[in-house]
């Protein structure tokens, strides 16, 4: 065979010389995360599964409990679990969804999936400095959410048959509680609740001491819509249709001292602004269609309360226009 030969074959069996059209994918390596399993995170006679060391865990599949144990037991800190969009599904007689026995558990992460029908809360922790994101936790015996110092955004609590979310020191953000037979957010103690819709639960839309609460909606709750103690700001929230089963059922429940109620919009209540408690101070609200519209006790700190319920205003179509407010005082109430 001539030399000429040897290369025209060589480069036959090479192949085409040119690459394939598109960019070119780099090859999956190996998962770096833990997955949880009873190889890496074996369990006991009270859990499915355990972590007992830091790390990024992820659950292959969906998870079924067990009666008589804990889903997930966390007892490890700087902790990162992504649910990857499956369920950790509990059955009758089982435990927490994800809880721990540790007393704290440090820079904990929670995110992306469901945590639903468990025997007890769906997620019970005590911790500092956790972040739950998109996690959405329904249909348990006692709550949705009951954690001591963390933060919640965007995540989901209904159907639980005690309160939806219930915090303490941390914030809830973007998050949502319908249909829980008690409160539909508990914001106990230095806690922010911001962007939140708690509706159509069989307590409070929510509850609130030394707290801020701030641009969310309590719609259709079977007592108050948004109720507060002591040292609570309240500002830029729309509480409507409360008290379905109450009677008494407010908008703004303020039951202690010492709470700024500013800029908040109450609509067909039992009462829109109620204020039990002295010491406190009212501004920039507006309330409308509740049964009784406005009612504090002696000793409170409040604008005018202007009522323009009834009122008529000519129509406006053009630049300008005169002011129908029947008040320059920019900080009033009004009744409309």
């Amino acid at each position: 065979m001539s030399t000429i030969s040897l290369v025209i074959a060589a480069a036959a069996l090479a192949g085409p010389l040119d690459p394939p059209a598109g960019p070119i994918a780099p090859t999956p390596g190996p998962e770096p995360r833990i997955a949880i399993n009873a190889v890496n995170t074996p369990g006991s006679a009270t859990a499915s599964f355990i972590i007992s060391a830091p790390g990024s865990y992820y659950l292959e599949g969906n998870i079924l409990g067990e009666a008589g144990k804990t889903g997930i037991l966390v007892n490890a800190d700087e902790v990162s679990i992504d649910l990857m969009g499956f369920s950790l599904e509990g059955v009758p007689g089982s435990l927490d969804g994800i809880g721990s026995t540790q007393l704290n558990v440090f820079n904990l992460t929670l995110r992306n999936g469901v945590i639903k029908t468990w025997g007890e809360d769906g997620v019970d922790l005590h911790t500092v400095g956790m972040l739950a994101d998109q996690v959405r936790s329904f249909d348990n015996a006692l709550y949705g959410f009951r954690v001591f110092g963390a933060d919640l955004r965007d995540c989901q609590a209904f159907n639980n048959n005690q309160a939806g979310i219930e915090f303490y020191e941390g914030s809830a953000v973007g998050c949502t509680a319908i249909r829980n037979n008690g409160t539909g957010i508990k914001a106990n103690l230095t806690c922010i609740v911001r962007d939140c819709v708690a509706s159509y639960n069989g307590g409070n839309g929510i509850d609130a001491a030394a707290a801020i609460v701030r641009n969310c909606m309590a719609i259709g709750n079977s007592s108050h819509g948004i109720s507060v103690n002591g040292g609570c700001t309240v500002t830029g929230n729309t509480c409507s249709g409360n008290g379905a089963l109450a009677t008494t059922g407010a908008g703004i429940l303020v039951n202690s001292s010492d709470n700024r109620i500013e800029d908040n919009n109450c609509v067909g209540n039992d009462y829109g602004v109620r204020v039990n408690g002295e010491g406190n101070f009212i501004i920039k609200n507006t309330c409308s269609a509740n049964t009784t519209n406005w009612i504090f006790v002696a000793n409170n700190f409040y604008s005018n309360i202007v009522n323009r319920a009834g009122a008529t205003t000519n129509s406006v179509n053009g630049d300008s226009a005169v002011s129908t407010l029947g008040t320059v005082d920019h900080t009033a109430n009004f009744t409309y």
